[in-house]
């Protein structure tokens, strides 16, 4: 199946310009803020097309009217490099597009009946989210909303259909980029880390007495992918200041355990990474992913505070038995789940779209 990814150029994630596929590792250094469908893209060798905000289609991208928002996606298209107008597009030369968000008009979709158009939601739009799954019908003429907070039915029964369809990782293709050296420590999630030095501090300094083991984070805590809250930071920052995705799971990929800790619920993407990269993730189970990737072992109750998923790590690290057994569960959950159910899905939903199933 011939692949390309397509959004807009007010998104964070993807490469942060038009890109034919270049290989793993140079796909890969120019991937921002996670490694969301890296290894999709790696599996179908998929290019990836950002489209100027004047062809976005009516609906399709972020549903706002505020000035602070719209001043600051002039300032994030800005940002990109090589934005190629869709009516430059060789959308022939694809099976199956996958949009962040559905900025693809419905007049190009019905001029080419044969490609399986998917979308995601990136934008935040939570009202045409909601219609969509509602009405159980994609926004815009496409045929599947893949819906990650795994709300909608998981199994594919018509096109156009939402359909449950989980972030999308393989073990085998991010641990043969990154090559982790899960060394005995501990990786806090950006979104946990306090915000100054001081406390950042006083975090490394109790964990680390409670489980006896190194604590890691990133340099500094991540953007926040809304907008416009880091647009301003990440504009005056320039593009060098922003972790890149590849040293960002180089960090991971140096620890053994990941440890996530929230109150309000969650997807759970930066977990997914952490088990794809050989780490033992203890989390809060109020998130979609991480009652269905983590060991009854290393979940935790929202509510807990962080120090008891540290003593948690503690006694998973006096017991190679345990530590064995939850690799494994983790390992089993990612290949089947994560990977291998969703690709049946493309697949099943591209034979579905040309009527051969």
């Amino acid at each position: 199946m011939r692949i390309c990814f397509v959004k807009g150029a007010y998104t964070t994630p993807l490469s942060w310009g038009s890109l034919r596929y270049p290989g793993p590792k140079k796909l890969l250094d120019s991937l921002r803020f996670g490694s969301l469908d890296f290894s999709l893209m790696v599996e179908h060798q998929a290019d990836t097309w950002v489209i100027p905000k004047a062809d976005v289609a009516a609906g399709g991208g972020i549903a706002s009217r505020k000035k602070a928002v719209l001043e600051s996606l002039v300032k994030l298209e800005r940002l990109h490099q090589n934005i190629v107008p869709v009516s430059e597009i060789p959308w022939g030369d694809y099976d199956c597009v996958i949009s962040y968000d559905p900025v693809v008009s419905e007049d190009i979709i019905r001029r080419h009946p044969c490609i399986l158009w998917c979308y995601k939601e990136m934008s935040v739009n939570h009202k045409r989210a909601e219609r969509a799954l509602i009405k159980n019908h994609p926004h815009g003429g496409y045929d599947l909303f893949l819906e990650e907070r795994l709300r909608a039915s998981d199994t594919l029964e018509q096109i156009p259909q939402v359909i449950a369809f989980p972030y999308v990782e393989s073990s085998a293709i991010l641990r043969g980029v990154v090559a982790p050296q899960n060394e005995p420590a501990v990786f806090i999630e950006p979104r946990n880390i306090p915000q100054h030095e001081d406390g950042r501090k006083r975090m490394r300094a109790e964990f680390g007495r409670i489980c006896g083991l190194p604590i890691r984070h990133a340099p500094f805590p991540e953007f926040d992918t809304l907008l416009p809250k880091f647009t301003s930071a990440l504009v005056s920052d320039s593009r060098k200041r922003i972790l890149r995705t590849s040293d960002y799971l180089d960090l991971v990929g140096s620890c053994k355990y990941h440890l996530s800790w929230r109150k309000r619920p969650i997807m759970g993407q930066a977990l997914i990474e952490a088990a794809a990269l050989g780490l033992i993730v203890v989390a809060p189970w109020r998130s979609a992913y991480s009652p269905l990737l983590c060991h009854q072992l290393c979940l935790t109750a929202p509510s807990d505070p962080p120090e008891d998923g540290v003593r948690r790590i503690r006694r998973i690290e006096k017991d190679p038995g345990w530590q064995a057994e939850i690799l494994a569960h983790q390992d089993r959950v990612l290949q089947e789940l994560f990977w291998k159910r969703p690709l049946e899905i493309l697949d099943r939903a591209l034979k579905m779209k040309r009527g051969q199933g």
